[in-house]
């Protein structure tokens, strides 16, 4: 009798504290570089494509392959590269205005199976911090343990571009003095 107890009390205090506890890895889309982890277990390669249609649920497929007409926004390149070691590398999409990258470019391009998709927390909105939290389940892409514990991702998208900023902090500008002449 204790054995039928003891097993499903084992297994629902794993799950909570594997809900509970993270080990959190940031990836963000202006760093554009990998992010190598190590001591890591039970590490699952894959890709993560972030979707600019809203409404994606986490689920298998890249975002076009899911919804027709649905558009990445950008891809997550989960590698293991060594034998307790993930390389997490972010790509983002060609921006409007953005020359098309060199064919050798893209002849490196890479996105390793299974795939699995979902929306950006703000859909379509650019030059606005998305920050997602993706939390990979067993065989999903990124999944790992470090010391028996998931690891998370906290990932920001979409981020405001320098170029951006700088207009809307000239707007500001110009439409503060255009008060103060109109007031004085």
């Amino acid at each position: 009798m204790k054995t039928r107890i003891t097993l499903p009390l084992i297994c629902a205090t794993t799950a909570l504290l594997w809900s509970t506890t993270a080990y959190p890895i940031t990836l963000d889309e202006t760093a554009n570089v990998s992010k190598l982890n190590t001591g890591l277990t039970n590490i699952q390669p894959g890709t993560l494509f972030l979707c600019e249609t809203q409404g994606i649920a986490l689920g298998v497929g890249s975002c076009s392959d899911r919804v027709a007409g649905a558009v990445t926004s950008d891809e997550i390149v989960f590698l293991q590269t060594g034998p307790n070691t993930l390389s997490s590398t972010m790509q983002s999409e060609r921006e409007a205005g953005e020359a098309n990258p060199p064919p050798a470019d893209l002849m490196n391009l890479f996105f390793p199976t299974p795939f699995v998709s979902i929306s950006e927390p703000n859909g379509n909105m650019e030059n606005v911090n998305q920050v997602l939290t993706y939390r990979p389940g067993v065989g999903q892409p990124g999944f790992a343990l470090l010391n028996g514990v998931p690891v998370t991702y906290d990932i920001t998208s979409d981020v405001a571009e320098p170029a951006t900023l700088t207009l809307l902090v000239f707007g500001l500008l110009g439409l503060g003095v255009a008060h103060r002449l109109s007031s004085a």
